[in-house]
């Protein structure tokens, strides 16, 4: 069986000689003219402590980019000023002289106007001819009542008779106290007291008392 033999070195007698001997070393790197890059043994622990106050200055002043915003960019001022200190041309504001408010309601949003009692009882008056033609100027939509305007009265009309209003017909005759069937009868009998506004498309409106118009029954 073969045996691998391993030569051990003579350990360090002198361990004072072997560090004087790395002084020597060191010393020799050095050219002699006191440059500053000359560097002592005596010294190599003295650059391995470095002071954490020196890094953190180190790492404040060049390894950090700084987290605060330009204030200047491209010209842009984004200081934290407050937004009432803001200048405004007041030039590019003035004040809209001139400005024809009843005209632009009556032209755009005619339904909007109001007309007093004596006006609507005028435009009401439907005018016809001896053959019960329509030839009113104020009355050219067709003289028929629409469901819509149907549902609205009667619904509008049969809650005023449920908060106290007096029919206008005999309710004892229709055997009835309720107000929907009242106002009901009150349409066939064409004895409404309401009178129907309809918006023109292209601007005013007409005037209808439900008697004037024709009762389609749409149940």
């Amino acid at each position: 069986m073969d045996t691998t033999q391993l030569k051990v070195e003579d350990p360090i007698e002198d361990i004072d000689t072997a560090l004087s001997d790395v002084d020597s070393d060191f010393g020799e790197m050095s050219d002699g003219s006191g440059d500053d890059n000359s560097v002592d043994a005596g010294d190599i622990e003295s650059y391995n402590e470095v002071d954490e106050e020196d890094v953190d200055d180190d790492v404040d002043l060049e390894g950090v980019i700084s987290l605060q915003p330009d204030n200047d960019i491209d010209g842009y001022d984004i200081g934290n000023e407050d937004d009432d200190d803001c200048d405004f041309n007041e030039m590019s504001y003035t004040k809209l002289e001139d400005v024809d408010n009843k005209g632009f309601i009556e032209k755009y949003h005619s339904s909007i106007s109001q007309h007093n009692e004596d006006e609507v009882n005028a435009m009401a008056v439907v005018v016809r001819d001896d053959d019960g033609v329509i030839v009113d100027p104020l009355h050219r939509t067709i003289p028929i009542l629409t469901k819509y305007e149907k549902a609205r009265i009667i619904g509008q009309r049969a809650s005023q008779i449920n908060n106290g209003a007096e029919p206008q017909i005999d309710a004892k005759a229709i055997n009835t106290y309720d107000g929907y069937l009242i106002a009901l009868e009150e349409l066939k009998q064409k004895k409404l007291p309401f009178i129907i506004k309809r918006p023109m498309p292209f601007g005013g409106q007409e005037y209808w008392r439900v008697k004037d118009l024709e009762y389609l029954n749409h149940d």
